[in-house]
């Protein structure tokens, strides 16, 4: 199960999961974190860092390659499979 409430352009996501425990399902745990959806300025400013940050496109770490701002895209691939580049939605994208 999982929450996700809005604020500015902070979205918040709580959700519980089972933790196993000593081949059991010993309780559940609550998580929370605050993550950013991405927009074509904050996307070009990512590029030009010379520090990693950590973006997600469907769960998945990613390394911004190219941002199109006038079809608000971004050219990305996963940090593990650099071979796997792909166009999408800056707003698919998520700062953590």
């Amino acid at each position: 199960m999982y929450e996700i409430s809005r604020s500015g352009q902070f979205i918040n996501v709580q959700a519980e999961y089972p933790i196993p425990f000593a081949d059991k399902l010993f309780m559940n745990a609550s998580i929370s974190q605050e993550v950013r959806v991405m927009n074509t300025q904050r996307a070009k400013e990512i590029v030009t860092l010379p520090t990693m940050v950590n973006v997600t496109y469907d769960g998945v770490p990613i390394y911004i390659q190219h941002v199109d701002e006038k079809n608000e895209t971004a050219r990305v691939y996963p940090l593990d499979k650099p071979e796997q580049e792909r166009d999408v939605a800056l707003t698919d994208l998520i700062e953590h």
